[in-house]
């Protein structure tokens, strides 16, 4: 396969609509607030690699997130309800330009958890980028033990590829986890 250079988009982030009047929307200045208080749920704070602990440093986290798709290294977006109100992330950042593999991301918030919102917004989100950012392979992994992220990446049709030995370290627990790879290609057939 001839790989080609990675697209620049210039334009806004899509919206993608999603079921149960939900959406993946950009993030703005207005949802740090949001975004502090996900970050103080135990589930979300066991399996973040960064833990947003003031207003400060979310709207820092904002800011870098709204500049990925500008300059095509990735995507952020909230899955927001029909009011706005954020119920998780999805983020997707490039990790190496030259064989155009990328990384995603995502969390939900424990009211919006058990009803598809997660599968939903990654498949969505890897549709996006895939065919937006013009890349090849986007890469996921999960602690082993994460078998709720497992059973996502599955669904949205990202195929298992192994263990990562001590992969990731978290910073909540102060430790090392063995994390699950998973991975869909462009080439590969949706779910």
């Amino acid at each position: 396969m001839r790989m080609t250079a990675p697209r620049h988009h210039a334009g806004d982030e899509p919206v993608l609509q999603l079921p149960h009047a939900t959406a993946l929307r950009e993030w703005t200045s207005r949802d740090a607030p949001a975004l502090e208080l996900a970050h103080r749920d135990p589930l979300i704070r066991r399996y973040a690699t960064t833990i947003v602990t003031s207003r400060a440093q979310a709207e820092a986290v904002l800011t870098t997130w709204t500049n990925l798709w500008p300059a095509g290294g990735g995507a952020a977006w909230a899955l927001a309800d029909r009011g706005g109100s954020v119920l998780g992330a999805l983020i997707f950042v490039v990790r190496d330009r030259v064989s155009l593999r990328a990384e995603a991301g995502y969390w939900l918030v424990p009211e919006a958890r058990g009803r598809g919102l997660a599968t939903a917004a990654l498949r969505a989100g890897t549709d996006a980028v895939l065919a937006g950012l013009g890349w090849h392979r986007v890469e996921l992994s999960h602690a082993v033990e994460n078998a709720r992220s497992c059973a996502v990446a599955r669904r949205a049709g990202y195929r298992p590829e192994g263990v990562l030995r001590d992969a990731q370290y978290y910073p909540d627990s102060g430790t090392w986890s063995d994390e699950h790879v998973h991975a869909r290609l462009a080439t590969d057939r949706p779910w």
